[in-house]
Parts: structure tokens; sequence; C-alpha cells
């Protein structure tokens, strides 16, 4: 589980859904939160004959009542910081050496979806560390199965890893999604109107052996559901997971910086699309390892 969680808190509603999923991943034991808020300075070098009110004294009060309302449940310190606020929340993690930042969602997204707000949507293009997000209305409760989208990527294996410790930690049981997706539609099938054919015999075997590697190399003792779906990832991982899945992880996409956060086309629909938070995580030494290279050599074979 997560020990250094950055929550992102800007009041008690949105701030209030991020903390409720900061207190269900921390880690029981040794799991701390920093709350942060971002303030404007009241000048900046950029701009120094700006005048704008000095709201850090405000913002330290804020933070002051959140933090008096959990004191008592767990370690809690806080820090506001006169940044531009995915600023704020990216530089607190990498100097704290955080591994979670946690943030709610825009109040113009559905009640229980993930709307990322601008901080959240920068957050997700190259946070040091993993980022959650709680939907619309979050308020907590049990984590009993845990989601993971998979198909084998160094990215998809950091996130199973995480995803795996995290059930363990919680006695909670694991559904691996591994989606085999149509090829794209070249442009004279889309001038036929026929669009792409699906996958071919080999990549649904592929996928397979994945999952047979999954469910054999799964730590001792969780209860692991390995499921093969076939459409696209997205909606067929939203589908499936609506109603069962307490909590969702995906690995971010393979370009950027290693251990950075950086969102591709299927976990930026899953923010947007699934029922419940979605965990982001980075590239990281587990991805890297050597039981990589054997997943994918053992999966084409």
């Amino acid at each position: 589980m997560f020990r250094k969680i950055v929550v992102g808190y800007d009041g008690p509603e949105r701030g209030g859904e991020a903390i409720a999923l900061a207190e269900l991943l921390r880690d029981p034991r040794h799991g701390t939160l920093l709350l942060t808020s971002a303030f404007l300075p009241a000048a900046t070098p950029t701009a120094p004959m700006v005048v704008v009110p000095d709201l850090r004294e405000p913002t330290e009060v804020a933070l002051a009542e959140a933090r008096a309302t959990l004191a008592d449940r767990m370690p809690v310190r806080t820090l506001a910081v006169g940044d531009a606020p995915s600023r704020a929340l990216s530089g607190t993690a990498e100097r704290e050496d955080a591994d979670l930042i946690v943030v709610g969602s825009s109040h113009r997204g559905k009640l229980g979806r993930s709307l990322p707000g601008s901080t959240g949507e920068q957050l997700f293009h190259g946070a040091p560390c993993a980022v959650a997000i709680a939907p619309r209305g979050y308020e907590g409760g049990e984590i009993r199965r845990i989601g993971v989208a998979y198909e084998g990527s160094p990215e998809a294996e950091a996130a199973l890893h995480a995803a795996e410790a995290l059930a363990v930690e919680l006695d909670a049981a694991l559904t691996v999604y591994c989606v085999v997706e149509p090829p794209p539609a070249t442009a004279s099938m889309i001038a036929a109107g026929t669009g792409g054919e699906w996958p071919s015999v080999t990549a649904k075997q592929h996928a397979r052996q994945l999952l047979y590697f999954v469910a054999d190399h799964a730590p001792e003792g969780l209860r692991t559901e390995t499921l093969l779906l076939h459409g696209h990832a997205a909606e067929e991982i939203t589908r499936r997971a609506a109603g069962t899945v307490d909590v969702l992880f995906a690995g971010s996409r393979g370009l950027g910086p290693l251990r950075r956060a950086m969102l591709g086309s299927v976990s930026c629909a899953l923010v947007r699309s699934a029922g419940c938070p979605v965990v982001i995580t980075p590239r990281s030494s587990v991805a890297t390892s050597d039981d990589v290279p054997r997943l994918t050599e053992t999966a084409q074979h």
C-alpha cells in the first residue's frame, strides 16, 4: 500500500473526495497524508506589479481545519504552496519522495464519474509518482475487489504489481482485464464501410498466454480472476468493471521520462468513464525487471 500520499486539497467537497480515497489507499501502519493546497502568490517575478490578495493565511486556515478532522485517525501534515496547483502537487511529491498523489474530480463531471480538471490533466502528464483520481461525490467504503488493465507492457506490469500488492494488503480479490482490440481500419475499409477485421488467432493466443502467466505468478493466497475481452479496451473494461470493482489500476503509456505518469489514450478513457477510483502508475523499477522480457517471450511462444 502507499506510505507517502500527497492529497490535493481545495475545499471540503473536492478535497473530501480525495481524502476519502487516500484513506483507503494509505498503509494503515506506516502511511501518512500531506494535505497540499496551492494559492496564488501576492506577486511573481514575471508580474511583480500584479496586485492580488494574499491567500496564504486563508489557505493555511482551511488546511488546518481539514487536518483537525483527521488527526485522531492517522498522521497528517499540511502544506500551502504559492504556485499553480499541478506544479505545487508535483513539486511537493518529488521533494517528499511520495509514492502517490490523490486528487478529486472536476465539478463539471457527472456524479459518480471521474472528470479530471486542469490540475488532474496536467498531473497525469508527468507526475513523479502514481496518481489517483476520486469520482465526483466519492465517500470511500471498503475495497473488496481491485481491477487492473493489463496487456503485457512494462507499464501494465507496473500497474499489475501495484494492484497485487494492494489486494494482498487488503485481502481483496483481483480481476485482471486483458482486451484484444481489432486492428485499425484501413482507408479502403473505411471507404467500403466495413471497418477493421477482428483480431487474429495469434493475437488471441498471445493474450491468453499473458493471462496464464499472470495467474501462474500471482502472489500466494491472492484470489485472482483473469478475463479475456474483445473490443475497444476502455469500453470493455468499463463495462465489465461497473458495479464490481472498487478501484481500477492502469499503467501510463510508454512515452516520457522513466518514473513519470504519462497518460495514454486507454488510460485517459478509463479515467473518464470508469465509475470507480482510478490509479495510474508510472513506469518503475518493477516494470524494467528481468521478469518482463521473460513474460514477453512466454507470451509469444
